[in-house]
């Protein structure tokens, strides 16, 4: 094939339909249990450890993740609260909603809980600041109505910020690859991302959920976030946006969560609990992270399928549900040829997904 032609090759939009996995595939199980005492909140995470905010005792804790009785209190937050952390290297960044600024708590100590004249104010904010974002010496906040950034490298502390974007309400934030990641709550309840290198950044739309998201990180090329429908969910970032969002467990109130190596922890607010669901558990076969896309190729009138799970069959239908194929996903191009244009469904019965093609 000629290169004119392989340039004719398009990548179709893939639209998840319908997605219902269970605990059969991805296994939540406690990690750590606490009493009435313990509402867990915000969280981040750093080498061997979780680091989350306890809003019913108002304290800042930190557990090794292979030893749950490695726990202690990182600080103690007298009269405030904290709905956003973020951990870089031995500084732990603390936003206090009610007390509208963000906080540097070294902890590179052996004295715990860690006094509250050995925290360093670096920012003063106007309104609720809540999840919060580093790369390299910038750093940005959601706050209740917008998200600002300042510049790290400016030790004047407390320093000023910067608006980059009028915003309601976005609640926590990651950053990863020149993107800023927000999962958002009222009226605008969906997932976004900007690029804080435009001049002028413009939210794009990843996901709209119609419920509110607390928490967020990104693992693997693929985004995570809570949800209030009790489920966890990701998107792949090879998609073309927006897209359903898949659902990777259910699990009974979650609000922050941290991903550290292979294992994703949710902060259970009302559960009064830590839960685990540890990605490495799951086999090629099963695994949910894989997420099939397909490859159209106009000129040879073929499609690809690619990130199928090992031995996936598929069933190609048409709006009807008339079968027209059913077979084993080969590495193979699929001749499609015979079929007339219009749109067709293609559903996978191990990842029980279902993505469409037009053929033209």
């Amino acid at each position: 094939m000629s290169v004119k032609n392989n340039l004719k090759i398009f990548l179709l939009l893939i639209t998840t339909f319908t997605i219902n996995y269970n605990n059969s595939f991805a296994q939540v199980t406690t990690f750590y249990q606490g009493d009435h005492s313990f509402t867990p909140f915000a969280m981040t995470s750093s080498d061997n450890y979780i680091y989350v905010s306890n809003v019913a005792e108002r304290t800042i804790e930190r557990f090794n993740i292979n030893n749950v009785n490695d726990h202690i209190i990182i600080a103690n937050l007298t009269g405030v609260t904290c709905e956003g952390l973020k951990i870089s290297g031995n500084s732990l960044y603390v936003s206090f909603t009610n007390g509208s600024s963000v906080y540097k708590i070294n902890l590179n100590t052996t004295i715990f809980p860690i006094p509250s004249n050995e925290w360093t104010k670096i920012v003063t904010l106007s309104n609720r600041p809540k999840g919060l974002a580093l790369s390299d010496n910038e750093f940005f906040v959601a706050e209740e109505n917008k998200i600002s950034k300042f510049n790290l490298s400016n030790t004047n502390f407390p320093i000023a910020s910067t608006n980059i974007i009028n915003f309601s309400v976005p609640y926590d934030i990651t950053y990863f690859n020149g993107y800023l990641y927000v999962a958002a709550t009222g009226v605008n309840r969906n997932i976004y991302r900007l690029n804080i290198y435009d001049s002028n950044p413009q939210l794009e739309l990843l996901s709209s959920n119609a419920t509110n998201s607390f928490g967020i990180d990104i693992h693997d090329n693929k985004v995570f976030f809570s949800h209030s429908d009790n489920t966890i969910k990701y998107i792949a970032l090879n998609n073309s946006f927006p897209v359903t969002p898949n659902t990777l467990v259910n699990v009974n109130s979650p609000y922050g969560i941290a991903i550290n190596s292979n294992k994703l922890f949710v902060a259970q607010r009302f559960e009064n609990r830590i839960s685990v669901v540890d990605f490495s558990t799951l086999s090629l076969e099963d695994s949910i992270l894989k997420t099939p896309s397909i490859l159209y190729n106009v000129i040879e009138k073929s499609i690809s399928i690619k990130e199928a799970l090992q031995g996936e069959s598929i069933r190609i239908y048409n709006f009807s549900g008339q079968d027209l194929y059913n077979n084993i996903v080969t590495t193979e191009p699929l001749d499609v040829s015979h079929l007339s244009d219009g749109v067709y469904f293609i559903s996978f019965k191990k990842s029980k997904q279902m993505l469409k093609f037009i053929k033209y």
